[in-house]
């Protein structure tokens, strides 16, 4: 029996058996169960076997959630990579819009100065 300071290491137990520590805290009958082994086996130390075993459970538990860590990792990458293209197209798109901004500016100005000449005048004005 895993133990940890004397006690039962729930997750190691929980992680042999296939599945999350909080059955032990949700289901009486499963936490009982493993109290009394304990208690039948009167905390003796675990072998090395065991030790083994439940290190190489650990390290396989470990590489597993490393594993996801890293997909999730790749995802957020390839997301970051989407995000910035779009970035840079809104930022082209800001740019000629700008430079387009700027050529109406320019035209309504000489448009205005030839309306100003027109009324003041009555003469056609070519800029």
């Amino acid at each position: 029996m895993p133990l940890r300071r004397g006690q039962p290491n729930w997750t190691a137990i929980a992680l042999a058996c296939g599945f999350g520590r909080g059955v032990f805290y949700d289901n009486d009958d499963a936490r009982g169960v493993i109290e009394q082994a304990v208690n039948d086996e009167k905390l003796r130390p675990e072998s090395s076997d065991e030790t083994r075993r439940l290190a190489d459970s650990r390290t396989a538990h470990t590489q597993k959630k490393l594993e996801g860590s890293e997909r999730h990792a790749q995802r957020l990458e390839g997301q970051l990579v989407i995000k910035n293209a779009e970035n840079e197209a809104l930022r082209q798109e800001n740019k000629e819009l700008r430079l387009e901004n700027k050529e109406l500016k320019e035209k309504l100005r000489q448009l205005s100065i030839f309306e100003g000449v027109m009324a003041t005048s009555g003469r056609r004005y070519i800029p």
